[in-house]
């Protein structure tokens, strides 16, 4: 049985992909985007499975969807774990929700995966992402 459908959202691209990889060897469903309108649009699709996972790969210090997290995100997403990559982006001034995490680089495959497990542990109990369809 495959994991639950984890959306990466590749503000660096090359990290993105090796969080995609690891992501994918340990049982995840990988859902790949890049940047801030694209991840929006796959979070709010009705016609696809629903996400129950943000990952933010980011290792530059400014993250166009942490800048303006929650708003940057539809209001059907602001509930699910969000795990950034990179930490750069962190304001260390800035009081986070406790459905946000952050993993510092170097990139373990074992602390990626289980971090994403605890966070994700129950997702066939809680609602992911999906907007009804009209009709």
């Amino acid at each position: 049985m495959e994991g639950p459908l984890v959306l990466v959202v590749g503000e660096t691209s090359s990290l993105a992909e090796s969080i995609q990889l690891l992501l994918e060897t340990g049982g995840f469903g990988v859902a790949p985007q890049t940047g801030r309108a694209p991840a929006r649009a796959r979070l709010t699709s009705a016609r696809e499975e629903p996400i129950r996972a943000i990952v933010i790969a980011c290792n530059r210090p400014d993250s166009e969807l942490l800048r303006g997290y929650p708003d940057s995100l539809p209001a059907e997403a602001r509930h699910l774990p969000l795990l950034v990559v990179g930490g750069r982006a962190a304001d260390s001034r800035r009081s986070w929700p406790s459905n946000v995490r952050f993993l510092a680089l170097p990139l373990e495959t074992d602390g990626l995966v289980e971090q994403l497990r605890r966070m994700t542990a129950g997702y066939g109990a809680a609602p992911g992402v999906s907007v009804p369809s009209a009709g």
